[in-house]
């Protein structure tokens, strides 16, 4: 078909799992929540260990996959090069199992183990959420869309836990939400089997040429982009995510509206402005998908009722991405 303009793209980050523990309600000096992400086919481990200051810490050994850490709480604080030692993220009939050991920055040992024993039905298994990720940031490198499928909150009463910092015991924080989810009482501690993370209009991209085939789609990296009989942007699609723009976008000015179809995860809709040289990007809440009281309650927090109704892109050559709530 020959050169089709692109003006922004969607990034794929390789966080396959993902387990994380919440403490805020009795922190550490330090770190207030834990989280263990499995990278990769090999399933490498790393911790995004949130401070109480605002701020995260990175821990591991492998490269940075692409990710700068920027939608992290408010963005990265330090990256340290260690090992995470017996990193496991699973679940099974009797139920689900975390465990991750790693020594911090101030030379404290962190051990973590949650380990269920009850028998689960496959209806536990329904949380499909988008993680409100860079919710906090006031400098987003761009929009992540971080799905957290089959997402479980362990059990309250049938689950050991044990975690530790240092000498200190911590206990995972209780929902905001009184009420059970499935007859079972749970906690914060979460962990999912399947993600799949994006980033939307990432800032590092600049609009370019690429070469369309005779469909008028390109693929990249699992992403397929394809655009309408002008040359213009039309849509975007994943095996778990869809971005449409009526009308399509391009070069020169027009105006509509963006859908971001994530299937059981959701959506969120927004409108774009172009005059031809800049692109305005301005979206509403996210529109979720529950399943039950338990979710309805949990998703009516500010956490989630807010998110990602304070994110903006301007772009110009490249995409300029603020949070505009901070």
């Amino acid at each position: 078909m020959g050169k089709m303009f692109l003006p922004f793209i969607l990034k794929s980050l390789p966080v396959r799992k993902l387990a994380l523990i919440n403490f805020d309600n009795d922190p550490d000096e330090v770190y207030r929540r834990l989280e263990l992400q499995l990278i990769g086919t090999r399933e490498d481990p790393r911790i995004i260990a949130y401070r109480r200051d605002g701020y995260v810490d990175v821990y591991d050994h492998i490269g940075s996959e692409g990710d700068d850490f920027r939608s992290y709480g408010k963005g990265l604080h330090e990256r340290i090069r260690t090992h995470i030692n017996g990193a496991v993220i699973e679940g099974s009939s009797r139920g689900g199992h975390i465990h991750f050991e790693f020594t911090d920055s101030a030379g404290r040992k962190i051990y973590a183990d949650a380990d269920e024993n009850i028998r689960k039905r496959e209806a536990d298994l329904d949380m499909d959420i988008l993680a409100p990720t860079g919710g906090k940031v006031g400098d987003p490198s761009g929009m992540p869309l971080f799905m957290l499928l089959q997402c479980e909150l362990m059990d309250a009463d049938n689950c050991r836990y044990d975690i530790r910092i240092g000498d200190r015991r911590m206990s995972p924080d209780k929902p905001p939400v009184s009420v059970r989810k499935n007859g079972r009482a749970r906690t914060l501690a979460r962990y999912s089997l399947d993600c799949r993370y994006y980033l939307f209009a990432p800032e590092c991209f600049t609009g370019s040429e690429v070469e369309a085939d005779e469909d008028r789609t390109y693929i990249k990296d699992g992403i397929t982009y394809k655009w309408n009989a002008d040359g213009r942007l039309a849509q975007i699609t994943t095996d778990a995510a869809g971005i449409s723009f009526s009308p399509a976008v391009g070069k020169e000015s027009s105006e509509g509206k963006i859908k971001i179809d994530m299937e059981s995860c959701g959506s969120i809709s927004g409108k774009y402005e172009s005059d031809g040289e800049k692109t305005v990007m301005t979206f509403g809440r996210w529109d979720s998908m529950p399943h039950d009281i338990f979710e309805r309650i949990l998703y009516m927090t500010p956490v989630f009722r807010e998110w990602p109704a304070h994110y903006r892109c301007t772009v110009v050559n490249a995409a300029k991405w603020t949070n505009i709530h901070e």
